[in-house]
């Protein structure tokens, strides 16, 4: 970094080009124009570049400065200055036609409704995360709203889940990403995390300049963070921060002016907009052809596709990628649930509210005779189910759950032939006593081990349950009892839909919770949950 603060006016260097890049600031402080910019640069450098943008404002590199002359030939499919017209079933042959093809191309979604632009983004960076190999740089235009902090249900998360897999996995495949956002605070932190070069431009929402700020902090030392982080809020348009640790680079600059139509720029009082009267040509030969076949389906007068075999073809594709999807957000649902029980232990220990248990001495166990062995051993002719729910209930003092919270917490339906068979053994042999709908084990074993505690089964439950069921459980774990529009208002969901009704009903069935009359307020069960206190006092 300079000693001078005086901005000067540098482009980001060639090598940083080649990784990830985020450029970050208030609306209206140039963040598009600069984007622009090194865009421009790549074309000149004949790479390949993709920009996804909502907004209808990057048509205009077909044109130069001044509308009067051509600019790249960068193919605009959708929008109000399309080469081609837009449509979500598009998505696959264009993303194939694109990763074969060194042709740039504006994919300009600003005429369509957001679930409909959601599914083509999708789709499209699907394929080409399976077919793309060559560099592909990708432009996200208002980042945040492709790889949101809290998306939505449904399609804003299956397309997070696309950019998410692109930003960690996507180098070896060739891409790059280029993230533009007005609100940093608000783009997804997996996604954040994986930039390598970050452009700050002016920035006044404190929430905003915490999130760059946990950059400079990392990557920069105290002095330099503090300069960066005071003058946030009083850089002037066009004017920020360009810092790209790996080539040692911290400085305050100017960016050289675009070479291309600002179709970008906030129109003053007065002003009128140019019109280009030249745009540059593209050859969309290729495009044309691949994409012919994407024609909406014709349809009897009854409504019906005409053609039963595409149906069933694509009832075959949409099988198969809903299997994909499930198996990804599984995956990634695990993680999540393992990284947030790290992060809540860390919280604990360093808040001096866990010590590290003294290690305990070895436990003299006196050899038991067989006959005992075999007098106490559950699994003689008892089912494989009924032997596991012993494991669970053989504790000293004895653990009491309900049906459904014992087998939802071994992974087994509480219905069914296997859960009926295992009961049926375990009440015929004596091996449990039931009272007031809780099951407990009739008698301990000699080397029965403590029961784990309340907040023990539930730190487990979070861990067992769907991401959302397990939520919801710390939310009410936390508040004790609440309400449902609280807890939907705290994780912004909406009180509808197959993701909220779903989570609501693995709760319920794992006897987890109660609810009111009217089901407004829910609570922790609370005979499940004095049945474990009990057996600590």
């Amino acid at each position: 970094m300079t000693e001078s603060t005086e901005a000067k006016t540098i482009e980001i260097p060639d090598a940083a080009l080649e990784a990830d890049i985020a450029i970050l600031g208030k609306k209206g402080r140039g963040k598009t124009y600069t984007a622009k910019g090194v865009v421009e640069r790549l074309l000149k450098m004949n790479r390949r570049v993709l920009v996804l943008d909502p907004l209808s404002t990057w048509w205009g590199l077909k044109s130069n400065a001044a509308g009067t002359g051509p600019g790249f030939s960068v193919a605009v499919f959708g929008g109000p200055h399309a080469d081609m017209p837009l449509s979500e079933r598009a998505a696959r042959p264009l993303a194939r036609v694109i990763a074969e093809n060194n042709l740039p191309a504006v994919i300009d979604m600003g005429e369509m409704r957001k679930a409909a632009w959601q599914r083509l983004v999708r789709d499209l960076l699907d394929e080409l995360f399976t077919v793309n190999r060559d560099p592909l740089w990708i432009v996200l235009e208002e980042a945040d709203v492709f790889a949101p902090q809290q998306p939505r249900e449904g399609d804003s998360t299956a397309v997070l889940g696309e950019v998410d897999r692109i930003a960690r996995r996507g180098r070896a495949y060739g891409f790059r990403l280029i993230s533009i956002t007005q609100r940093p605070a608000r783009l997804h932190k997996d996604v954040l995390t994986q930039l390598s070069t970050l452009v700050a431009l002016g920035m006044t929402s404190p929430q905003d300049r915490d999130a760059i700020k946990a950059w400079v902090d990392g990557n920069a030392d105290r002095d330099q963070a503090k300069e960066v982080m005071a003058s946030l809020a009083k850089l002037p348009v066009g004017e920020g921060w360009l810092w790209a640790p790996d080539y040692d680079i911290l400085d305050r600059v100017r960016f050289p002016p675009i070479t291309t139509l600002d179709t970008s720029a906030t129109p003053m009082a007065g002003d009128r907009r140019i019109e280009p009267t030249v745009l540059a040509r593209v050859d969309l030969t290729g495009f044309t052809e691949a994409l012919a076949e994407v024609d909406e389906p014709a349809t009897t007068p009854t409504g019906r596709a005409a053609n039963a075999n595409e149906i069933k073809s694509a009832d075959a594709r949409g099988y198969q990628r809903g299997r994909e999807e499930g198996y990804w957000q599984g995956g990634k649902d695990a993680q999540d649930a393992i990284m947030r029980q790290m992060r809540d232990a860390i919280d604990r220990i360093e808040a001096g509210l866990i010590r590290p248990a003294a290690k305990p001495e070895p436990r003299k166990v006196a050899p038991t005779p067989p006959s005992a062995v075999t007098r106490r051993s559950p699994a003689t002719g008892a089912p494989s189910a009924a032997r596991r729910m012993i494991e669970v209930l053989d504790t000293d003092p004895p653990i009491r759950m309900s049906w459904p919270v014992l087998c939802g917490y071994l992974g087994i339906k509480a219905r069914g032939g296997n859960f009926n068979a295992a009961r049926k053994w375990l009440r015929d042999n004596g091996k449990v006593i039931e009272t007031n709908g809780l099951v407990q084990i009739a008698a301990p074993s000699s080397q029965a081990p403590t029961p784990p505690t309340l907040d023990e089964m539930l730190d487990r439950w979070q861990t067992i349950l769907p991401k959302r069921a397990g939520d919801f459980l710390g939310y009410i774990r936390r508040e004790r009892v609440t309400t449902k529009t609280d807890i939907a208002a705290h994780y912004g969901l909406a009180m509808a839909g197959g993701n909220w009704n779903s989570a609501w009903k693995a709760l319920r069935d794992n006897d987890l919770i109660e609810e009111s009359d009217s089901g407004a307020s829910v609570a922790l069960n609370a005979a499940w949950a004095a049945a474990q206190d009990e057996c600590h006092d």
